[in-house]
């Protein structure tokens, strides 16, 4: 709102990066270029933290069996992921080669995702704040069961707003519905392949067992 006074609404809607021009047509683009890196830190940031959580997340669907074995492979010295780090580093860099017609729908598909994990792990920690009240709990909830129903409420909230069709921040039809439909159908092959492998697993263990 503030860059928004500095010039006429129907000025600063057409111009690219608004806020930086903004600042350079009243003579300030030191400002300007000063918030376009502190803009470009915390996207950096950012990514080197979803890049992080990318890889130990794949170690340890890797080790439940819902993805190949070689993703948990850990570096023998610095004891990091070797295999998921390695991909998840071509699959940034090919990233912005795929331009903003798919990444943008990407984007999208993942901010949906985030919320529902978000809201699933939100409504599990209230769970458990009944099945297993003397549970040891390291980390303290800001607002105990309070600070809970506000992240369930508001993980909600911004999950609606995604999904309901009228909503101005909705997913579009049919791109990203159908990224998401992919996305949930890959999901279900992967848990059926590890149900199927467990079951598996389980028989040839018994087989052995009686064998014994």
């Amino acid at each position: 709102m503030a860059y928004g006074t500095l010039l006429p609404w129907c000025e600063f809607i057409k111009i690219p990066f608004p806020a930086f021009n903004s600042l350079n047509l009243i003579g300030l683009g030191f400002f300007g270029k000063f918030m376009l890196f502190a803009a470009m830190c915390g996207i950096i940031s950012t990514l080197n933290a979803f890049f992080i959580a990318s890889t130990r997340i794949m170690v340890g669907m890797s080790r439940k069996g819902q993805l190949p074995s070689a993703l948990s492979k850990l570096h023998p010295t610095y004891r990091t992921p070797l295999y998921g780090t390695i991909l998840m580093g071509v699959l940034t860099i090919a990233g912005p080669f795929f331009g903003k017609n798919l990444l943008i729908p990407l984007t999208n598909v993942v901010s949906l995702a985030l919320i529902t994990a978000c809201l699933l792990v939100a409504c599990a920690t209230m769970k458990l704040r009944f099945s297993e009240s003397n549970l040891k709990r390291p980390y303290k909830v800001p607002g105990g069961l309070v600070g809970i129903w506000f992240a369930i409420l508001a993980s909600a909230t911004v999950l609606l707003l995604l999904i309901i069709p009228t909503s101005p921040a909705a997913l579009d039809w049919p791109l990203e519905w159908l990224i998401v439909l992919g996305w949930v159908a890959l999901g279900c092959f992967l848990m059926l392949f590890q149900n199927k492998r467990h079951r598996g697993q389980e028989i040839s263990d018994a087989v052995q067992g009686k064998c014994t």
